[in-house]
């Protein structure tokens, strides 16, 4: 750990195994995985995934960007 602040979001999904459970989890790692493959300086970087079946959420740490959203900033 650096010890620099960073970005997390969470999200959340029914626990259990139900099929539209499972198709929806996996299609969150498949954007997941594509995240963490992007490297270029104009796109926030991924950091990490923790995922809990138990409460059924999954947490996504990125970098940490400042400054407020994209939308005021083209505005």
């Amino acid at each position: 750990i650096s010890g620099s602040q960073m970005a997390a979001k969470e999200l959340s999904f029914c626990p259990g195994s139900g099929s539209q459970v499972t198709e929806c989890v996996d299609a969150l790692e498949a954007e997941i995985a594509l995240l963490a493959s992007l490297k270029h300086p104009n796109i926030v970087a991924y950091l990490g995934t923790e995922r809990d079946e138990t409460v059924g959420t999954i947490h996504i740490f990125l970098e940490l960007v400042s400054g407020g959203s994209l939308s005021q900033l083209i505005a």
